[in-house]
């Protein structure tokens, strides 16, 4: 898979490649994505060198929500967005990340299960 441009755009790109592999692929990049988040973003988009300070500098337990809610959405292949704002002109203006699922899993004695829901990252700078 080619690297994809850190927007809106590019994660779609990078849905429709991932969603289109077979289950056991899909299981290697989901399983990926929980062992090493940051190295598999490295990997799949193409990322600024500030865009890549700011992600070694956001908290750990941040990352891992990102890391874990990532890995279940790609695994199966629940919708993931991103809406990244534009940076202030205001050099006191912070960069924040804001990750918010909304994922439920109904699943049955009789060994079925139904999985819905969907991750958005919003991206955001304030002052």
């Amino acid at each position: 898979m080619q690297k994809k441009p850190f927007t809106q755009a590019g994660f779609e790109s990078l849905q429709a490649e991932l969603y289109a592999l077979d289950d056991a692929l899909l299981q290697l990049e989901a399983d990926a994505i929980v062992l090493n988040f940051k190295g598999w973003m490295y990997k799949h988009f193409e990322l600024t060198l500030p865009q890549m300070t700011f992600m070694d500098q956001i908290d750990q337990r941040c990352i891992y929500f990102l890391e874990t809610q990532t890995s279940f959405a790609v695994n199966n292949r629940l919708p993931i967005s991103l809406a990244k704002g534009e940076p202030s002109d205001d050099e006191e203006s912070g960069k924040v990340i804001k990750p918010k699922s909304s994922f439920t899993v109904t699943a049955g004695n009789n060994g079925n299960m139904v999985v819905e829901g969907e991750l958005h990252i919003q991206i955001y700078y304030q002052s």
